[in-house]
Formats: structure tokens, C-alpha cells, sequence
């Protein structure tokens, strides 16, 4: 048994290679190591920075540009007016978690994430843009914005409800309607709120009590569709008059005007001149086609000149920016336009972002007559699978590339 191991040992010993072990293994084990230590510090290295870079881009996403300071002697509790106005991403943040950005130059109808479609104030102090958690909102088309901004008027699971810009207080009353009923339209007008139910209009003072209510079956009652206010009084046209209504009077103080001003009539801020969009055959059908632009001026007790502004033609009247200066809409480019009276000449003022689409957007009166700033679009966060999704996949390739470059070194 031993003088067989002796044999096995001493063949294995002349078919060993001659001469020493090889000096460079060593040095050749040392450089593989570290550059395989050396590549995947690189590829954590470069997996990092993608999840900072994605990190930072995430962030940016989420945040609101500042809008530029306004110019000096500028009032800061002034609304201001932005250059452009924007449909913000589906998830941007909601009042009820990032709480109320103040008065508002405007809101409009977006895609909300999670709730088909939501309500988006835009400040007219920083020009943020934040989605309305209107408590009870039945999401219909009936919404009214105070000339003020200070207030959002819409329709609840119970009735009315007005929601106050700054302090996200709410205001509710009851309103009975048949079973089925849809809403219908409502005004802000002063400190109270007008409401269109059954054929009836009601003039509800907020936070207090009805204050009258018109019936078709007592006499002539308030159209609300197309209706305007200026102060405490309700501005709409009915043919060849111009009813102005309060709700200290049953009736309305009426003006005969020789055009057919049946669309929406828009006051001058102090109330002595009025502007509408009427066809030079009738009044506006509503289309999108340009129509002339009649300005109606007093003429006597109880009748109004209606003499049309030269030259111009437009899709809607919306508003002024002073007591000479009226603004209109042109639905072929989305364009507002300031237009002197007398001269029919507009100068672009703002615009709706390109292809929008149907926004409802509604611009506060007292907006109209602020300082334009550029605006900045609103925050468009991604949703929190898309950064995880993307956060994951970078991990999951670092470690991919891990494994290949150790077994591609070792190899």
C-alpha cells in the first residue's frame, strides 16, 4: 500500500511543470480586482446620479414657478392678469392639501386625476395654480366667480354653496328641487348669490336668508343664462331691451335699445356703458362665427343708442380693462384683445395655451383691469408609480450591470 503511493506520488511529481510558481499571478490577481472594484464603483456611481437627476426632475415637476415681481407702486392686493393661461396636469395639488392660494384671477375646468374632471383656481396675487375642493360639488357646468375673485359660487349635493377664496369657508343653503332636477344657472351678484330652479330665480344673500324670489306665474323673471353684474345689479337682454334687475324691486328697470341685444350684455365698471356682441341682422346666436360689437349709451329715460364700434368683429365680449376699454375673445386664435371705444382697433392682452380644447375658463372682472405678467406653466407632477417605476428600473439595471461587468472581468 505504501510503495503504491510512493509510485502515484512520484509520477505525479514528473508530470509536474518544471521551474517555480509564475511571478505575475499575483500582480495579475491585484489589477483584475480592482478593476472590477473600479467598475462597479462606476456603475453605482452613474446609478446614483440617475436617481438624483430623476429625483431633482421629479421635484421641479411638482413645484410653482414664481411669477415675476410686479413694478414699483404696484398694490400688492391688486389681482393681476396673466399673459397666458394654462391647463394644469392632472395632479396638481388640491386646496384641501396644499390649502387656498387667495383670490382668483380665474378658474377653469381640467382633467383631474382620480375625478374625471375638476375646478383650477389661478391666484391673481402669485398666479399659482391649484385644483378647488369644493365640498359637495356636484361637478356641473353652473360656476360663478365674483368680480372680486374672493368667491366661487356652484351647485352642491343640497342645494347652493359659495366658497371663499382665502379662508376656504363655506357657505351652504338648502334648495329643494324635484328628484332628477339637473342644476341650472347661478350669478354672483354683490353679496348675494342668484339662482335659476323650476322656472323661478331666487336672489339668496350669502349666509343669511332669501332675500326675494322671481315666479314666471307673478311676472317677468331674471334670465340667467347670459346674465352679467356689475355692483348689486343683474345686466341681461331680452330683445330689444335691457333689463337691469336688484333685489330690492319685483321689476326690473328696463331700456329699449334698437338692435336686438339678446346675448351678453357686459357693464363698464362704473355702469354707464355697456357692450355686447350682436349680428347686424339679430342678436348673437351663440356660433362660432365673429359678430359686430354694439356699444349701448343712453339715449333718454328708458332708451339706449346702440351704435356698433367700427370695424370690429368678434366671438365674445368678456369684459374691461377700464372705463373706455373693453376686452374681447377671438375663438380662431384664442386670443383676448383690449379695444379702445371708438376705434375698433384690438391689441392682444392674454391667450388660452395652445389647444386646450373647452376649459369653461372664467376671468374675474376686476382681473381684466390688472397688470399683465408673463406667467409661468403650471406644476405637472408625475404620478407616484411612474417615479417608483422609474426609481426601480434604475436599481434593477445598476444591478444587471453589476453582475455582468464582475463576470466579464473574472473572465
Amino acid at each position: 500500500m505504501i510503495t503504491l503511493l510512493r509510485d502515484r506520488l512520484a509520477d505525479l511529481a514528473e508530470d509536474a511543470p518544471v521551474g517555480g510558481p509564475d511571478a505575475t499571478l499575483w500582480v495579475r490577481g491585484r489589477r483584475l480586482s480592482r478593476r472590477r472594484r473600479t467598475g462597479t464603483a462606476v456603475i453605482v456611481a452613474v446609478a446614483v446620479l440617475l436617481l438624483t437627476a430623476l429625483s431633482t426632475l421629479t421635484w421641479q415637476r411638482s413645484q410653482q414657478p414664481p411669477s415675476p415681481a410686479g413694478p414699483p407702486g404696484w398694490a400688492t392686493d391688486a389681482l393681476r392678469l396673466p399673459d397666458e393661461f394654462f391647463v394644469p396636469g392632472a395632479r396638481l395639488d388640491g386646496t384641501d392639501d396644499a390649502g387656498e392660494i387667495g383670490p382668483l384671477a380665474a378658474v377653469l375646468r381640467a382633467p383631474r386625476h382620480g375625478e374625471g374632471r375638476g375646478l383650477a383656481g389661478i391666484s391673481g396675487e402669485t398666479g399659482d395654480y391649484r385644483f378647488l375642493d369644493l365640498p359637495g360639488w356636484v361637478q356641473d357646468d353652473h360656476v360663478s366667480l365674483s368680480a372680486d375673485g374672493a368667491r366661487v359660487a356652484y351647485w352642491d349635493d343640497e342645494g347652493v354653496a359659495v366658497y371663499d377664496t382665502a379662508s376656504g369657508a363655506v357657505s351652504s343653503h338648502p334648495v329643494a328641487s324635484a328628484p332628477g332636477a339637473e342644476p341650472e344657472p347661478l350669478v354672483l351678484v354683490g353679496d348675494e348669490l342668484w339662482f335659476q330652479r323650476g322656472g323661478a330665480v331666487t336672489a339668496w344673500r350669502i349666509g343669511g336668508d332669501e332675500v326675494r324670489t322671481w315666479r314666471p306665474a307673478e311676472g317677468p323673471v331674471p334670465s340667467l343664462g347670459a346674465a352679467t353684474g356689475v355692483g348689486t345689479t343683474l345686466v341681461e337682454g331680452a330683445g330689444h331691451r335691457m333689463r337691469l334687475w336688484s333685489s330690492g324691486r319685483a321689476r326690473p328697470e328696463v331700456h329699449e335699445t334698437r338692435r336686438p341685444v339678446g346675448g351678453r350684455i357686459v357693464p363698464a365698471p362704473t355702469g354707464r356703458a355697456y357692450v355686447a356682441v350682436v349680428d347686424r341682422d339679430g342678436p348673437s346666436t351663440g356660433d362660432t362665427r365673429p359678430s359686430a360689437v354694439t356699444m349701448l349709451l343712453a339715449a333718454g329715460p328708458g332708451r339706449l343708442r346702440t351704435p356698433l364700434v367700427p370695424g370690429l368683429e368678434t366671438n365674445e365680449v368678456v369684459g374691461w380693462r377700464d372705463d373706455t376699454t373693453f376686452v374681447t375673445f377671438s375663438a380662431d386664435d384664442a386670443v383676448f384683445s383690449s379695444v379702445a371705444l371708438g376705434t375698433g382697433s384690438p391689441k392682444p392682452l392674454t391667450r388660452l395655451g395652445a389647444d386646450v380644447g373647452d376649459v369653461d375658463l372664467q376671468v374675474a372682472a376686476d382681473a381684466w383691469r390688472g397688470r399683465v405678467y408673463e406667467a409661468q406653466p403650471p406644476p405637472d407632477p408625475w404620478g407616484p408609480w411612474v417615479v417608483s417605476g422609474a426609481a426601480g428600473g434604475v436599481v434593477v439595471l445598476g444591478a444587471v450591470a453589476v453582475v455582468w461587468w464582475r463576470r466579464r472581468v473574472r473572465a
